[in-house]
């Protein structure tokens, strides 16, 4: 089964869905955007990666990209780099906006996310109960054997803070390039984690959770309280870069963003914790992009 992607240019309210017939029903598995939005790679399983440079108005086949079960990936600040990882698969860097790229030889493993700084330089990628890092745009390696069974990531634009998911467990935060990590004292609780986004400073991190809520800390983690956003099945969040608007798609359901624009006459409602349903989605993935992030 496969799905659409879907654009927004004013923080979530309105969404646009890519007119390409090439591009309907495809298995889309993510996608990750420039700093500025103009640039948008997104992965396929099964098949090839695509990237836009148009603002998602149209993608074009990455024709020397390998087809793979493409899991998850990930873009520097430009979209110039990119890391794509794949399940049961290998990690690829890819440069030059996709038209050069090389394995990393992080080896043939079951990549669950991955996450790049801004440069490009740093990359993290989690797998089951391994924590994969590279400070040299994936040409060595080094990794954590934390138990965990991993399942999201995200870190900081220089990369120095990353935190990490696990499906059933606990929130984990590295504040020195994953040297060493904390779950501060199981602060964020045991749950079914499956959605991280982290501001660019790295303090506001939202994470979300398999029928339950979205959680939210202004202290890299140190302590974190609901966003009251509701019960549900949080499949994939991201931010703007200073963490004040959160979009989130829900499984089987909707897009919720915690702001409404000025134009309906309301306040936006930034801190407000309030989230507001849009549009109704049964597609597979949502690929959600923000003009913002």
């Amino acid at each position: 089964m496969g799905g659409s992607i879907w654009s927004s240019t004013d923080g979530g309210f309105y969404w646009t869905q890519i007119n390409n017939s090439t591009l309907l029903s495809m298995p889309w598995q993510g996608v990750s955007s420039s700093s500025d939005g103009q640039y948008i790679v997104a992965i396929t399983f099964g098949g090839h990666i695509y990237l836009s440079t148009d603002g998602a108005k149209d993608f074009l086949n990455i024709a020397s990209s390998p087809k793979s079960s493409w899991q998850s990936v990930a873009c520097s600040s430009n979209c110039s780099n990119f890391v794509a990882a794949a399940s049961n698969g290998y990690l690829y860097y890819f440069y030059d906006y996709g038209t050069k790229y090389y394995n990393t030889d992080s080896g043939k493993r079951f990549w669950n996310a991955v996450a790049l700084s801004d440069n490009g330089q740093y990359i993290i990628a989690i797998l089951d109960d391994y924590i994969y890092k590279s400070s040299d745009y994936g040409k060595s390696w080094s990794y954590n054997n934390l138990i965990g069974n991993w399942q999201a990531v995200a870190c900081s634009s220089d990369g120095s803070i990353i935190v990490i998911a696990a499906n059933t467990g606990y929130i984990y935060v590295s504040k020195d390039y994953g040297s060493t990590w904390s779950n501060n004292n199981n602060s964020s609780g045991i749950n079914h984690w499956h959605s991280l986004t982290i501001s660019s400073d790295g303090n506001r991190i939202a994470a979300g959770a398999n029928n339950d809520e979205i959680y939210l800390s202004s202290d890299s983690g140190a302590s974190w309280e609901s966003a009251n956003a509701g019960k549900n099945n949080w499949q994939s969040l991201t931010s703007s870069s200073d963490g004040s608007l959160i979009v989130a798609a829900a499984y089987g359901d909707s897009i919720y963003t915690n702001s409404v624009p000025a134009s309906t006459n309301s306040a936006p409602k930034k801190t407000s914790l309030v989230f507001y349903s849009f549009y109704m989605m049964i597609v597979v993935l949502i690929s959600i992009f923000l003009n913002l992030c």
